[in-house]
């Protein structure tokens, strides 16, 4: 006796549920973003030195609220980035020796957000075409079930 059990999958709530996961994700990091940026203030700053070994960083010195603030890590590179030049940069409010890095936020979470919004749409449009369901994948109650086919 054969017993095969048939698993069948709506591509377009695969590609719903993976949209709204990924949309989700990207969203939460972009809101972080805004709220990071809304404790931040903007100023400008020297480039100190250019770190090119390990992670490529800029190290940094600037002027807030009446401190200065000498070789702080930018966590972020440029190829334009050379030892003398002017940058614009965000400092933490709560912590002015700390940089806030906002390229993290927005590109990460645009990201996910856009491919989380693609998801959603082909979900959508898979789902109004009305395409059949795939065949996952079968299961079998014994490995003999597999050479008696």
């Amino acid at each position: 006796m054969r017993a095969r059990m048939k698993i069948t999958v709506n591509q377009w709530l695969v590609f719903l549920i993976l949209g709204v996961i990924l949309f989700t994700v990207g969203a939460c990091v972009l809101s972080c973003g805004f709220i990071a940026m809304g404790n931040a203030d903007e100023t400008e700053a020297t480039i100190i030195d250019v770190s090119h070994s390990g992670e490529k960083t800029a190290y940094v010195s600037y002027h807030y609220e009446g401190h200065t603030y000498h070789n702080v890590r930018t966590g972020f590179y440029s190829s334009d980035m050379k030892i003398g030049g002017k940058l614009k940069i965000y400092v933490n409010k709560e912590e002015p020796a700390e940089i806030v890095n906002t390229f993290f936020y927005f590109i990460f979470g645009g990201v996910f957000a856009f491919v989380g919004l693609v998801f959603i749409i082909v979900g959508i449009f898979v789902k109004k075409r009305g395409m059949p369901n795939m065949n996952y994948y079968q299961l079998y109650q014994s490995e003999t079930d597999l050479n008696n086919q």
